[in-house]
């Protein structure tokens, strides 16, 4: 049966919250237990324990067997199983790291990974933990997994902090608590266990190909790498980069800027961590905050200004060239204006073609010819007998334009309008758009006149019907119509970002622009081994140790590179 290792948390109007799990009986059916007490107190723990044990065919007891050794005399253990222990820890780290962040997760996480290697002692008494089970557990991560000794050390240093914190919470006695640290002490992984891997070198970045990625990079990302470039500060303090952080008054005296992180890496310890920006870091700094698009935001380094800028660089560009049929279309229209018919000779569809032209930039226009549009001519080829006759005596007996009936048929006269067009045909061919200010409906009026015995013949003219002329005026956007970053930055609906970038997300996006831009990968910590291997062979290792911030010498020798140059011109002179 598969056992849940911790109750779920149920929730009541009218009364406190309390633990229950689902579990399935022996035949298959689904059943929900609810524990006494409240969520997570210590009389839900004992109720869930009991319960535990009995399904994982134990003795079965109403306490657990940690609250039945106490009834035994003289036996000073306290009642806490490691599992409550666990659980403690657990719960207040969630506690502690509410805020829902990465940070905050990825701690959740560690801290229940690291946990989760008690989970063979569960059920035994905090006190019963020695030295010897901490020892089991250290050599099971060593002999199973890759992790290195500063990943090994991290997590027994969580495993035996849970009994610290179990210690103050009555869990475990304090003699419990001291041999653990103890244990920890002595036995905590040091560079002389060549047996488990250190840590893997960090590699000093290459210059020139930190060079080729600033190129191409967005005016905010290259700030950010630039900044850490000659600085060599800490991803965590350059994300957090603020104006009101950094003092400017020196820059008149010295030529630098302090910035003055507010939360650093030393800061538990009462350190200071100043950083100072030079020549160039305040140029590129200075440059982006003149084109930032938003002016007045707390942190420098705003992700919503990065995720917008695509589209304000699209609109900027003005050298991007139409491929396929609208290249074509684009050629033909430089060489002067095109009829739909020759466009069709390209593309018989080609409103997509045209439309992209203009969303590049290029003016288009299209221009409609009205001798071009539904045009005809109309030329007296004949009069029948009698038919001049008939409609004057139509004329005389009706009226222009009105209706008579005789002999049960209903006839029609012509109206003034059409006796005049009648006229201008007698005197030569009219065309459809030189009849049209005479009279409505052109076709109707012929057929009228045809029907009274006038043989008036309609001819198309040469010109296609609907046809239309398209006349490129060049690409005529001026710089001023183009809109600024600002124009973006406030229209994006992309509002729930950080206010700042994290490490996490700084790594991730210069890890997509060197993907896209097929550079060879690197990570933006190897900028700072760059700039104290810099400093340190032009100034020396103190100088060096003084810039990143380190406290050790040994730290900073192993962020410095060897200087190969130096070694050989030594053995030049010396050799």
């Amino acid at each position: 049966m598969n056992i849940p290792s911790e109750p779920l948390k149920k929730t009541f109007n009218n009364q406190a919250a309390k633990g229950y799990v689902y579990y399935k009986t022996a035949d298959g059916k689904r059943r929900q237990k609810y524990f006494k007490g409240e969520y997570k107190s210590r009389e839900m723990w004992d109720d869930f324990m009991a319960w535990k044990i009995k399904q994982s065919g134990g003795q079965q007891a109403t306490r657990t067997p940690a609250l039945e050794s106490l009834r035994q005399p003289g036996d000073a253990r306290r009642a806490g199983t490691v599992y409550e222990v666990i659980a403690n820890r657990i719960s207040e780290v969630k506690m502690s790291r509410c805020k829902g962040t990465k940070a905050d997760q990825a701690e959740i996480t560690l801290v229940k990974r690291s946990l989760l290697l008690l989970a063979p002692y569960d059920e035994m008494l905090a006190d019963d933990i020695n030295g010897t089970h901490l020892t089991e557990i250290q050599q099971g991560l060593i002999n199973s997994t890759a992790n290195s000794r500063k990943t090994i050390n991290t997590k027994m240093k969580i495993i035996c902090g849970a009994f610290e914190y179990g210690h103050i919470n009555g869990l475990c006695l304090a003699a419990t608590s001291d041999l653990i640290m103890k244990w920890r002490q002595k036995h905590s992984l040091k560079g002389k266990d060549t047996h488990v891997r250190g840590p893997k070198d960090v590699s000093a970045a290459d210059e020139n190909l930190v060079r080729e990625t600033i190129a191409a990079a967005n005016p905010l990302l290259g700030t950010m790498i630039t900044c850490q470039l000659h600085t060599g500060m800490r991803s965590e303090n350059l994300t957090e980069l603020r104006w009101q952080d950094i003092d400017r008054s020196m820059y008149e005296t010295e030529g630098v800027w302090l910035y003055s992180p507010t939360h650093h890496k030393t800061e538990t310890k009462g350190k200071e961590l100043p950083i100072y920006f030079g020549p160039a870091a305040i140029t590129r700094l200075l440059d982006y905050e003149k084109m930032r698009p938003d002016q007045g935001h707390p942190y420098i380094f705003n992700p919503k200004a990065s995720w917008c800028y695509p589209q304000f660089a699209a609109q900027q560009t003005t050298t991007r060239k139409p491929t396929g049929a609208a290249a074509q279309i684009l050629k033909l229209l430089e060489g002067g204006p095109a009829s739909t018919t020759r466009l069709q000779g390209i593309k018989r569809h080609y409103n997509n073609e045209i439309t992209y032209l203009r969303r590049l930039g290029h003016d288009i226009e299209r221009v409609t010819r009205k001798t071009a549009r539904n045009n005809a001519r109309y030329t007296l080829v004949g009069v029948e007998p009698h038919a001049e006759q008939q409609l004057a005596a139509l004329i005389a007996e009706v009226g222009p334009g009105n209706i008579c009936q005789k002999n049960g048929q209903y006839r029609k006269c012509p109206s003034t309008g059409t006796l005049r067009a009648l006229d201008a045909i007698r005197k030569g061919p009219q065309t459809s758009h030189d009849l049209t200010p005479l009279m409505e409906n052109v076709g109707m009026q012929m057929k009228l006149l045809r029907n009274l015995g006038f043989r008036i013949q309609r001819q198309r003219t040469d010109l296609d019907r609907g046809d239309s002329l398209f006349v490129w005026h060049g690409y005529t956007r001026p710089e001023t119509e183009k809109k600024p970053w600002s124009y973006y930055y406030d229209r994006s609906a992309k509002t729930d970002l950080n206010a700042h970038y994290s490490t996490d997300t700084y790594y991730k996006a210069v890890a997509k622009l060197l993907k896209k831009s097929g550079l060879p990968h690197w990570h933006p910590h190897q900028l700072r081994h760059l700039h104290a291997t810099k400093v340190g062979h032009a100034l020396g290792i103190e100088a060096a140790q003084a810039v990143v911030g380190h406290s050790n010498q040994r730290t900073t020798r192993r962020y410095m590179e060897k200087n190969k140059a130096l070694a050989r011109k030594s053995q030049k002179v010396f050799g």
